[in-house]
């Protein structure tokens, strides 16, 4: 009959989260990292070439690599992109200035 459904298609598939495409205000955020981000690493890396041989960098940039692409797979298995900042309203804060109260030095007179 064609009713029948194959035992081989019965497994449990977790449904896939829509991808979350970022916002202007983060794609201008992440931009502004990763420029930050690319000068620093640049300048180090620079660094790290005149103190030990290319065969040595090459190692220890290529660990950096597959330690970062671990971490993105594992961010996807876990959901980290449905949990990620969306909304501008929520970026504002995290760039804030401290509070006043953090410059608090309490008196140090004594009184009598």
């Amino acid at each position: 009959m064609n009713n029948q459904t194959s035992t081989t298609d019965s497994t449990f598939k977790m449904p896939m989260a829509p991808p979350v495409y970022p916002s202007q205000s983060e794609a201008l955020l992440f931009q502004d990292i990763i420029e930050e981000k690319t000068i620093a690493l640049h300048s180090i890396l620079n660094d790290f070439l005149k103190v030990h041989p290319y065969r040595k960098f090459d190692i220890e940039f290529n660990m950096f690599l597959k330690r970062v692409k671990r971490i993105i797979i594992d961010g996807h298995r876990a959901g980290a992109n449905v949990s990620r900042i969306t909304n501008s309203s929520h970026i504002a804060p995290l760039y804030a200035r401290p509070s006043a109260s953090f410059n608090y030095r309490p008196s140090t007179t004594l009184r009598g």
